[in-house]
């Protein structure tokens, strides 16, 4: 017996020194996507019972979050994973990649649709759709996965937007936050009524704004990003994010813009240091420097990445196992491309 657990801790010790040569992926002590402590499993979600990450980095009770989430140093050219099949989702304006459910691509259409976030494998069949019971949906503009908080610590979380705001006078946004739906890939489920998510209306201070983007960082701190008419993306932070507490969003200031950024879409790497924002015709990746906070993005001068033209661009997200990102437009079928490391 005392052979056999030797042999086993080797394997798994080896099973960890693989690498992957197109990635930066500091930290991994082996390639799990995230680690639940029992090896090298390929699963996705921090269930250890020891310590208390957000995302784990496999060095103990530490709090830290994402240190060991994959990132490129640059990316390629576009590939199209797919086409979306399903004729209603026409609208696309938000999207997530999974982290829990590997191969799950969660969208949502906007202003014209119900309450409903669609699952789809990344070749772009549909999977099931999640309806938000007794939710009225007025614009939703984007969505981001990040934590759940405390009442669902084993999970992560859609946030759902709904504050498309063209007309600058809403006063009836909200941010939607429900923890995600196991998901097979291979295994439709049709339609998910859900009643177990948080509700957060909030306002701007100083009056309404439009907005079409929203980010989550890995510590539960929700942002949005405006889209001002000027082409000026303002960014707003949550001071607390709890159901029913109406909140007022903190201006942290603008995103640096090299040209006018009419942000339609955005989302920030699980590791917390980047941040891509997808305007009509660029999509444009904001680097922060090592330990700097996120309010600091509005100090850093963004790079452009690699984008395809599109007929409404208005969805990206990165990647979580990879690194890489997808984004979607509006349209019939409209292609899924994704953009992976540059080797």
């Amino acid at each position: 017996m005392r052979l056999f657990f030797t042999a086993m801790l080797i394997l798994v010790a080896l099973t960890g020194m693989a690498a992957n040569s197109n990635c930066v992926n500091p930290g991994d002590d082996d390639d799990d996507v995230s680690d639940d402590d029992t090896g090298d499993d390929d699963t996705v979600v921090d269930d250890d019972t020891v310590d208390d990450d957000t995302v784990d980095d496999d060095t103990g009770d530490d709090d830290t979050v994402g240190e060991d989430w994959p990132t490129c140093d640059d990316y390629a050219d576009a590939i199209t994973s797919g086409n979306v099949a399903d004729s209603g989702l026409d609208e696309i304006s938000g999207i997530a990649v999974s982290a829990d459910n590997p191969g799950v691509l969660w969208m949502h259409n906007d202003s014209g649709d119900g309450p409903f976030i669609y699952a789809l494998s990344t070749g772009g069949d549909l999977i099931g759709t999640v309806q938000l019971s007794g939710v009225s949906a007025v614009d939703w503009e984007d969505m981001a996965i990040g934590p759940c908080g405390d009442d669902h610590p084993d999970v992560e979380c859609l946030y759902i937007a709904d504050f498309g705001d063209n007309g600058a006078s809403r006063t009836d946004v909200a941010i939607y936050r429900v923890p995600e739906p196991a998901v097979d890939p291979f295994t439709p489920f049709g339609t998910l009524a859900v009643s177990d998510f948080d509700k957060v209306p909030f306002a701007y201070p100083g009056g309404s704004h439009d907005a079409e983007a929203l980010v989550v960082h890995p510590d539960g701190t929700v942002y949005v990003i405006d889209k001002d008419v000027a082409g000026i993306a303002g960014v707003y932070e949550f001071p607390e994010f709890e159901d029913g507490r109406f909140e007022t969003l903190d201006y942290l200031g603008d995103l640096g813009d090299p040209e006018y950024i009419y942000a339609t879409g955005a989302d920030l790497h699980r590791n917390g240091d980047r941040l891509l924002v997808r305007t009509y015709t660029q999509a444009w990746e904001y680097r922060l420097p090592d330990g700097a906070d996120f309010a600091d993005v509005i100090d850093v001068t963004p790079s452009k990445v690699p984008r395809k033209l599109e007929a409404q661009s208005e969805a990206i997200a990165y990647d979580p196992a990879t690194g890489g990102y997808f984004h979607v437009s509006e349209g019939t079928t409209p292609p899924i491309y994704f953009f992976g490391c540059l080797e």
